[in-house]
């Protein structure tokens, strides 16, 4: 009994400090806004989402330009070798050094923090890569409006053609998902029958929803409002 309660109240601790720093990242005005649609934050639940009785956040549709490359052969090059070392990648050795593929043959992932740009038009049609930063205050300063500031994995690699060169990659964002109030839960739900993955692939689909995105103190997003973009999807 008395482990039971321990546990219930170490639960009870940690709840409320969340809500501290939830409510501390909300405090006073948000540090900057950002509007998107249905291509930047997908209804593409998962498993776990599907068997809730309604919709709880949207996740990130994102790109790292890195991998998909301009033209089919090699990457964009913004992430190069001087952005992996202001991340603190150890970089001393030439790309071009007989023994540089083995000294990167084990780099570390570190953690960072990618500013996204919104690309509506592009073939990925959702956020893309543009840059990256130790901690977000330096990518706010940078770009104080229109990107999207998120945590993420930051890894080095050695590319050996078409010449040797350092390189890097984001495996992955710390936080894919961002939670949405009761009222959009309620205006999003019909839309769940059509994940927005398979939306969007239809010809000439358009978003069927869009939001405004803040962030607070401590670079943390949350939807702040969403609506209908065209109510004749709403089915």
């Amino acid at each position: 009994m008395k482990s039971l309660i321990a546990a219930g109240a170490v639960v009870i601790a940690i709840n409320a400090l969340v809500l501290v720093h939830v409510a501390r990242n909300r405090a006073g005005d948000p540090v900057t806004t950002l509007e998107l649609t249905e291509r930047e934050l997908g209804l593409d639940a998962s498993p776990r989402e599907l068997d809730q009785s309604a919709v709880t956040s949207l996740r990130v549709q994102w790109v790292d330009p890195a991998r998909v490359g301009t033209d089919g052969l090699e990457p964009k090059s913004w992430f190069d070798e001087m952005k992996l070392a202001e991340l603190g990648f150890d970089v001393h050795v030439p790309a071009g050094d007989p023994g540089a593929e083995e000294f990167y043959r084990h780099p570390p992932v570190k953690t960072a923090w990618v500013a996204l740009e919104p690309l509506s038009e592009s073939p990925a049609r959702g956020l893309t890569a543009m840059d990256i930063a130790t901690d977000p205050a330096t990518l706010h300063r940078r770009y104080p409006t229109g990107v999207f500031i998120a945590p993420c994995l930051a890894r080095l690699t050695y590319q050996r053609t078409p010449k040797p060169r350092l390189i890097g990659l984001i495996p992955q964002l710390l936080s894919s998902e961002i939670g949405i109030p009761r009222t959009c839960s309620a205006m999003l739900e019909p839309f769940r029958k059509l994940p927005s993955s398979r939306h969007l692939a239809e010809p000439g689909a358009a978003p069927r929803y869009a939001v405004t995105v803040a962030w607070g103190s401590q670079f943390e997003p949350w939807v702040t409002q969403c609506w209908v973009t065209n109510p004749a999807t709403v089915r």
